[in-house]
């Protein structure tokens, strides 16, 4: 059961810290499936992130956001969850999402993958979310699932990992 004090809110450059110890943490779980992650990841890399998602938000580019539980002291970062991709013409993003390796099995990511479909769909003129899965990833796949999303095939070689492409399931939460 996922617990309601769980939420999601916009990254702030404070949170550069606690985000590189979740992903220093999660790295054997998060690394083969992030494009972004490698080995050297710092927390220098973890504030060029945050301060990319505050540039990205404004201009409608992306909307990425911390997955929180607790409050104010207390707050402790589980992963991230985010629209990226936009394509505002087509009413199309992707979605992305981790959440730290202590914290997995706990129905946290599809809960959160469901909260931030629905705020999208309430405020925003996308009416589709992709999810982009390496067919190799079973936790995200699952994720997808549970959260609602919509399987429509494999799409072949579709991503590119750490210099390998991959094969990639195409999952779909839409509007209607």
């Amino acid at each position: 059961m996922v617990d309601p004090a769980i939420a999601l809110r916009p990254w702030n450059p404070a949170d550069a810290p606690a985000l590189m110890e979740a992903i220093a943490e999660s790295a054997g779980d998060l690394g083969p499936w992030s494009p972004w992650w490698h080995p050297k990841f710092d927390e220098s890399d973890a504030l060029a992130f945050i301060e990319g998602t505050i540039q990205a938000r404004p201009k409608g580019e992306a909307h990425e956001l911390a997955i929180i539980a607790g409050t104010g002291d207390g707050e402790r970062i589980l992963g991230s969850c985010g629209i990226n991709e936009i394509k505002a013409l087509h009413g199309v993003a992707n979605m992305g999402y981790w959440v730290r390796s202590s914290e997995t099995g706990k129905g946290i990511a599809s809960a959160v993958v469901r909260q931030l479909a629905a705020w999208v769909f309430g405020n925003m003129d996308l009416n589709r979310l992709e999810l982009v899965i390496a067919t190799g990833n079973p936790a995200s796949k699952g994720v997808a699932e549970k959260a609602g999303g919509n399987f429509e095939g494999v799409q072949r070689q579709r991503l590119l990992l750490h210099g390998t492409s991959h094969d990639a399931l195409m999952y779909s939460i839409c509007r209607d």
